[in-house]
C-alpha cells in the first residue's frame, strides 16, 4: 500500500506542478493507479485477518514519503518547498499518532492471558494447542 501511496503523490505531483521533464503520460498513469488500486482493494477484501489499520497507515506513510522524496524536479523553487513542507508535516503527523497510540502500560488483554483458549475460540474443533502450557 505504501507504493500505491508513492505512486499518487507522484501522479498528484505531476499533474499540479511543472517539472523539469514534461511527462505527458498522465493517461498511462492514471491507468496503472486505477489497475494497482482495483487490485490491492480487491485481494484485501477477500483475505482473512488483514489488518486494514495497517494498510491504511502503510499508505499515508507512502504518500507522505513519495511527496518529499519524488519533489526533485518541480521546477519552482518555492512550490518544491511548499510540497516537501507538505510531506514532513503529514509525516510528523503521522508519527506522532503513532508514537499517541502505543500502549505502554505492558500489560496484555484478557483475551490473551490464556494463548490456548484464545486460538481455541478463533481455530475450529479439534485444535490442539501446541504452546507449551
Amino acid at each position: 500500500m505504501g507504493l500505491i501511496g508513492a505512486k499518487i503523490s507522484e501522479y498528484l505531483k505531476t499533474s499540479s506542478f511543472r517539472t523539469k521533464k514534461n511527462d505527458d503520460d498522465n493517461y498511462y498513469q492514471q491507468t496503472v493507479l486505477m489497475v494497482l488500486i482495483g487490485f490491492f482493494l480487491t485481494m484485501l477484501s477477500f483475505l482473512p485477518y488483514v489488518s486494514w489499520a495497517g494498510n491504511a497507515g502503510g499508505f499515508l506513510c507512502g504518500f507522505s514519503m513519495g511527496i518529499i522524496l519524488l519533489s526533485r524536479n518541480i521546477r519552482k523553487n518555492h512550490e518544491k518547498r511548499l510540497w516537501i513542507g507538505f510531506g514532513f508535516g503529514m509525516a510528523l503527523l503521522l508519527i506522532t499518532i503513532m508514537i499517541s497510540m502505543i500502549d505502554v502500560s505492558g500489560d496484555p488483554d484478557e483475551g490473551l492471558a490464556n494463548v490456548c483458549r484464545f486460538y481455541d475460540d478463533i481455530h475450529a474443533e479439534g485444535y490442539d494447542c501446541m504452546c507449551g502450557f
